[in-house]
């Protein structure tokens, strides 16, 4: 059994353990705790493996992304319209949803996001907080079977956390890269790998990240959104934004978004679909049973978006 399977097997491990104290843990000092011991106690926990790992196999870091291609999945080709959907989804590993969302752990949840998916069949998704490792096999496997490509545990590190995003497409992409911060916060928040993953459909690129949460980290953020590249038309994914300041942030982009607030417990709109050079996407809001975020639908057609294909 290589290494890698060996690091992996023990973070489940590991996060069931966390999740069943947590549920039995319902007070709020113990939520506090848990909020702010397990993730720690978890990396210090499983890096130990990783080391031995690498000692043994000298292994250098992992790749930045893995990429699932699946060739029997049919593509989406010629483009006529492009629906995206961009969703926070709550998925910590083990009973961490309870505290920092109040969810049920991801692995619970597989099913309803999955069923939603299939409901709204999006070309393109993009996911953020895919870090239980449970519910990123259980989403690989059942995505798979229609979107022929996949790109998941998006800024591996055998030191931390990666960056939580997942991406299915059904359209090719070109020129996909992941933009490590250089700025991820103060630790433990520098635990988590965040970055931007851009790539390219046709000839116009996209930018989907996650930037650092916190109503006093506004200085964090802009320094990560100045690392997403400017020649994007279209950044989307959860800004975790503060009044506003995405116009700040990304002064010639469009707010292709303004309905109610995305994210339900703190009543404020942390997710965007920002878009520039194009004419503004159709973007809606659905509630979800799965997140404490709204999920965001982009519609945008050929005309608007790929005119050049």
């Amino acid at each position: 059994m290589r290494i890698d399977g060996v690091h992996e097997r023990t973070s489940v491990l590991f996060w069931r353990l966390t999740e069943r104290l947590i549920t039995g843990s319902e007070t709020g000092k113990a939520k506090a705790i848990a909020k702010n011991f397990f993730p720690i106690l978890g990396y210090l926990t499983l890096q130990p493996i990783a080391l031995i790992g690498y000692l043994i196999s000298m292994i250098p870091n992992p790749q930045p992304y893995i990429y699932t291609h699946n060739t029997s999945a049919i593509e989406d080709w010629p483009i006529d319209t492009i629906t995206a959907i961009t969703s926070n989804v709550c998925a910590l590993p083990g009973g961490l949803p309870r505290v920092h969302g109040g969810m049920k752990p991801a692995r619970e949840r597989l099913a309803d996001i999955i069923r939603f998916i299939e409901e709204k069949n999006p070309q393109l998704l993009c996911l953020q907080e895919v870090w239980d490792p449970e519910l990123r096999d259980g989403l690989i496997k059942e995505l798979t079977k229609v979107y022929p490509h996949i790109y998941s545990k998006i800024g591996s590190s055998r030191w931390g956390f990666d960056s939580g995003l997942f991406i299915a497409s059904r359209f090719p992409m070109s020129d996909v890269k992941h933009i490590p911060f250089e700025n991820c916060g103060s630790w433990p928040d520098n635990l988590i790998h965040r970055g931007a993953f851009t790539f390219k459909i046709g000839k116009h690129k996209f930018g989907v990240t996650h930037f650092q949460p916190g109503d006093s980290k506004t200085s964090v953020r802009e320094t990560q959104a100045k690392q997403v590249p400017k020649d994007c038309n279209v950044v989307m994914g959860d800004l975790n934004t503060r009044n506003h300041d995405h116009t700040h942030f990304f002064p010639d982009y469009q707010n292709s978004y303004d309905g109610e607030p995305t994210h339900l417990n703190k009543g404020k709109t942390l997710d965007y679909v920002l878009t520039k050079g194009l004419s503004q996407a159709n973007v809606t809001s659905s509630q979800v049973s799965f997140s404490d975020h709204l999920a965001l639908i982009a519609e945008i057609s050929k005309n608007t978006l790929l005119s050049s294909l």
